[in-house]
């Protein structure tokens, strides 16, 4: 598929049954649309992923320059403020809807606190900060780590990038835990196969990583039980971002 959100819908669809969603936005839109045809149970999230750092969650950092003197969300009243793409769950759901639900500051209206635009990308709303053409702007947290890490990767984008580029961003506030991955099944699916799928997943993550790996992807390096509860920071953010367009 050649997007998650094309693999979400092939899920809603019942073309597929199980699927490896690293969309913590997409899985919780399953739900939604699932809801919507009445099946309002409809996924299983008992398998998560772990990244090589052992987190199975990431975060949202809203970053500024050094130089600036921005040391939190209330001193960016009237300042121009990035997101990245709408549909970024780190880039732009999740720091909206927790700016605005959780900050007393943005007032419950971020667009009208702060001159907001989208970047359209994480490594966009990076260049921007750092070029001034944003004060500040939300991002992965990841995508600070691969930048520093890849700067070759960068350079077209943001000319005579270097890893020490990165030394003038600090961050001036930081989301709540975001759930990495799930590996999804259809909640509906026979107790027996499911319970056998996840026996067969976790004794071949067990007795050969290297294989558990080639099928996963390079990504993630350990699988570990998940709970229903852990989306509902997505649920919040999605459900509070559908009433402000009602």
């Amino acid at each position: 598929y050649e997007s998650y959100g094309d693999l979400a819908q092939a899920f809603v669809e019942d073309v597929v049954d199980v699927i490896d969603l690293r969309s913590a936005s997409n899985t919780v839109k399953i739900e939604e649309d699932s809801a919507a045809r009445g099946e309002p149970h409809s996924v299983d999230y008992s398998i998560r992923f772990e990244d090589f750092n052992n987190q199975t969650h990431y975060y949202s950092y809203v970053i500024s320059r050094l130089d600036a003197p921005y040391t939190g969300i209330a001193d960016l009243e009237g300042k121009n403020f990035c997101l990245g793409d709408p549909d970024s769950t780190s880039g732009s759901i999740i720091p909206a809807s927790q700016l605005n639900l959780n900050e007393p500051s943005v007032g419950g209206d971020l667009f009208s606190f702060a001159n907001v635009r989208y970047s359209g990308g994480h490594d966009t709303t990076v260049a921007m900060v750092l070029n001034g053409t944003c004060d500040a702007g939300a991002v992965w947290d990841g995508m600070l780590t691969r930048m520093r890490n890849n700067p070759e990767d960068y350079v077209d984008l943001i000319p005579d990038f270097t890893p020490e580029s990165m030394d003038v961003l600090h961050s001036i506030w930081r989301s709540p835990e975001i759930p990495l991955a799930s590996l999804v099944f259809r909640d509906s699916l026979p107790e027996a196969f499911k319970q056998a799928f996840k026996g067969v997943h976790f004794t071949l993550h067990r007795d050969s990583p290297e294989t558990w790996l080639a099928g996963i992807g390079d990504d993630v390096r350990n699988a570990v039980a998940g709970e229903f509860e852990d989306y509902d920071v997505i649920r919040e953010a999605r459900a509070y971002l559908a009433a402000q367009d009602n």
